[in-house]
């Protein structure tokens, strides 16, 4: 049994608020790491240094960008990866509904519900800090502010203007640069060079393997599991900045089959994808579809520099595609079907995220006017709840004949 294995079991039994916070258990468990690949020993690490409080704790949002958090010495806690993986394990549904009891209502993004479900249970570590942008996501600063004032810690946000234009990056890094300032002060520590020096040397690190996943992904047939590449956008935006980012990559990508069968179809994926267990992915294979480019898994940011922190954490945060008006997204789409050699689109529209569903309604039209074949797929990334399987096999079908 390995240690996500037992953290499932002891969800179930509701003994897992103990384990997490027992010294004991990673002693025991500590003996068994070797033998675990990457990923588990990352999940140690991460658990043992939150809940343990051996290093400061910051909740970070997924586009919050963690080079600054290892800089400083903290351990990046990203809830919204966090509830990925809780429903990943087939665990999401009761610390959905113990959120929905509190009147938090089902058509909030799922990724925040779980989030709120697993702190009224008691099942998050304490946190000094919770760290947030408003990039992309219009719920999240709302979520990650209920969760300072739940924990009584302060509640640092980054405003990112929604336009994505190059003379709105000033107004970012100075708050970046203030914000530097406050948590150094808050935490009693500075940064150094040799702190971004280390974080920056990681993702840059980082980058290189996905710019090779990446290369991989052009190929024909295609080498890359598409759905493993979108579950690994968790791991992009948590291990930035630390070894753990070039490693769980670099193993991954290693474990790519050596003999891929031939294609029917190449579709790109645009959006998240359901995290619980499903017939969705193992059906698209069945079917002959490879899943050739998605949209946060390969959108890569430029190099950091470590003599320019706050421009390149700026920078980071700017090469996001979905930022500024919906042309940037559809252009994005429009080079990713290009490059990777693709016929048709499957957007995603998982139900708590506005900006997105909204904003695929328009790019399927304008899809439509250049004769590509889009599909929207209405669904929840965590929620098992709203998965209508017999009707969105209907639909996934009647695309396939199309093309």
């Amino acid at each position: 049994m390995n240690l996500a294995q037992l953290l499932q079991q002891k969800l179930k039994d509701g003994s897992a608020k103990s384990l997490l916070r027992s010294p004991r258990a990673y002693s025991f468990l500590s003996l068994f790491l070797k033998s675990q690949p990457p990923a588990v020993r990352f999940g140690f690490q991460l658990l043992k240094e939150a809940f343990l409080k051996e290093k400061p704790v910051a909740f970070t949002s997924l586009f919050f960008p963690s080079e600054l958090v290892y800089a400083l010495g903290m351990v990046p806690f990203p809830l919204e990866v966090i509830s990925g993986v809780i429903s990943s394990m087939g665990m999401a549904v009761p610390f959905l509904k113990k959120a929905e009891e509190e009147w938090y209502p089902q058509d909030l993004c799922s990724f925040h519900r779980l989030g709120m479900g697993l702190a009224l249970q008691g099942y998050l570590p304490i946190p000094q800090v919770v760290l947030s942008t408003t990039c992309l996501c219009d719920g999240s600063h709302r979520f990650f502010h209920n969760l300072s004032r739940f924990f009584k810690v302060p509640h640092f946000l980054i405003e990112v203007p929604g336009r994505g234009k190059e003379e709105d990056q000033g107004f970012v890094e100075d708050q970046f640069k203030t914000l530097i300032q406050q948590l150094e002060s808050l935490l009693s520590r500075k940064t150094t060079k040799e702190n971004w020096n280390e974080a920056f040397a990681w993702s840059n690190s980082l980058r290189e393997e996905l710019l090779k996943v990446n290369q991989l992904q052009k190929m024909v047939p295609c080498p890359v599991p598409g759905d493993e590449a979108m579950g690994n956008v968790g791991v992009i935006y948590t291990c930035s900045g630390s070894k753990w980012g070039p490693e769980l990559i670099s193993a991954w990508r290693k474990n790519f089959p050596e003999n891929v069968p031939q294609e029917k179809h190449r579709l790109i994926w645009l959006h998240l994808r359901p995290y619980f267990p499903s017939p969705l992915f193992p059906f698209l294979k069945e079917k002959g579809v490879s899943i050739v480019g998605e949209e946060f898994f390969g959108n890569l940011w430029p190099p950091m520099d470590p003599e320019a922190p706050e421009r390149s954490l700026t920078s980071k945060i700017f090469s996001t595609s979905g930022l500024g008006p919906i042309k940037n997204r559809l252009d994005r789409v429009l080079a990713l079907l290009e490059e990777r050699k693709a016929e048709g689109v499957i957007i995603f529209a998982h139900r708590g995220c506005r900006q997105s569903t909204g904003g695929g309604f328009l790019i399927r039209e304008a899809l439509k006017e250049r004769r590509i074949p889009c599909l929207i797929l209405d669904g929840d990334c965590l929620d098992p709840r709203e998965l209508n399987w017999e009707q969105m096999r209907t639909r996934i079908e009647g695309f396939l004949e199309i093309l």
